[in-house]
């Protein structure tokens, strides 16, 4: 079976932990956007593992690691995280493969992304992404098959790789950076990233095609977050409020790439649907359901107020003018990262999925959630 991770909201959704626990059964581990902006995080007994470049399969001895033709590619900090991990005792580097159709990320890059930021205050992560992608786009870029002395195996064709290793009955897992909301296109431009971070992403980033994938996975918090600039209509702004403070510090959320605090805020179910629906998601996973603990009632978006009139469509390219209209739900108390089975969460947390579930489904025919995160252990994680 030939799996994506996709994240659905505006990135740090858990996508690593979803990605590592899927390896077991996987023998290729593809990154097909982005660089060294992306952060994922994995958690296993008292390490936790930090990746930009790498994919969440690294813990997997069996598994290979393809940095696909769609990344960009800074080859000194690629070597730094290999270096760290097989210091941890971690081999990586004869599982590593590079696409040669890969842009190499130059200092120039770095220095414009700085000048950048400052004119545009778009908030990147000053990894040199955007302008990297800006001269592969204007056909000036340099390639990683250019490269006089590469560091790990190069690949000539990844598109022919990967169909040979299909064709082989190969398992292959492809795994997205950032979440569909920075999208490029799809986004909320222009505080977006500067790839497709959604299922058409995968095809322009690996050279696969449609027919290649058995299963889109779609990974979401229980909660929103966003690091950066650009409209967050379900964001708590009110600095003192207990909700934010909770969500901050329980959450742990801060930036694994740049440190930075995230906004916090409810889930955006509108959000939610326009990002499954756009990538045909078939399979949901939720994540921090446990960061909710404590918190009574909790808020969700289930609509708009756009102009005066209700919608219950994501306004992406309206959200300046929208306001989000919540309804409120029973919390619960109880911690419950030691939970096994669904039916054994607290009832109002139950409530709290089914209530997502049914509105999903109202408007998409399905709204199952497969996958639960209940901590950032592999081990907490309940499968319905």
């Amino acid at each position: 079976m030939n799996t994506v991770v996709l994240g659905l909201q505006f990135g740090d959704e858990g996508k690593g932990k979803i990605v590592d626990i899927f390896s077991e059964f996987t023998d290729i581990a593809v990154r097909f956007n982005g660089g060294g902006n992306a952060g994922h995080t994995i958690k296993v007994d008292d390490r936790k593992i930090v990746l930009h470049y790498l994919p969440s399969a690294v813990l997997h001895e069996h598994v290979e690691l393809i940095l696909a033709n769609g990344m960009v590619i800074d080859p000194i900090e690629v070597e730094k995280e290999i270096n760290t991990l097989e210091e941890l005792g971690i081999p990586v580097r004869k599982r590593v493969k590079i696409s040669g159709a890969a842009h190499l990320i130059r200092l120039v890059h770095l220095e414009r992304d700085l000048q950048v930021n400052k004119i545009t205050g778009i908030g990147t992560t000053g990894k040199g992404i955007g302008p990297c992608y800006t001269d592969k786009i204007a056909r000036y870029g340099v390639r990683v098959r250019e490269i006089s002395a590469p560091l790990v195996k190069i690949l000539p064709n990844c598109s022919q790789y990967l169909h040979h290793c299909i064709d082989d009955g190969k398992r292959v897992l492809f795994e997205g950076a950032q979440g569909f909301l920075l999208d490029i296109d799809h986004g909320t431009y222009p505080f977006v990233t500067s790839s497709s971070t959604g299922i058409g992403g995968v095809f322009s980033g690996s050279g696969i095609g449609p027919m290649d994938i058995d299963r889109i996975t779609g990974v979401f918090k229980a909660y929103t977050t966003r690091v950066g600039n650009g409209p967050f209509p379900t964001e708590i702004t009110d600095p003192q409020d207990k909700n934010k403070h909770h969500l901050t510090i329980k959450g742990n959320e801060f930036g694994s790439t740049t440190g930075r605090k995230r906004r916090v805020g409810w889930l955006d179910i509108p959000a939610l649907i326009y990002a499954i629906r756009a990538n045909t998601v078939d399979e949901l996973a939720m994540t921090k359901l446990d960061i909710l603990s404590g918190i009574d009632p909790i808020k969700v978006c289930t609509g708009y107020k756009v102009n005066g009139h209700k919608v219950n469509y994501f306004p992406v390219h309206e959200l300046s003018d929208a306001e989000p209209i919540y309804h409120e739900v029973p919390g619960w108390q109880e911690k419950i990262g030691d939970v096994e089975q669904f039916q054994d969460l607290p009832v109002a947390a139950r409530n709290y999925i089914k209530m997502i579930e049914t509105y999903i489904s109202s408007r998409l025919g399905w709204g199952g959630i497969s996958i639960i995160s209940i901590g950032p252990d592999r081990s907490q994680l309940i499968r319905r």
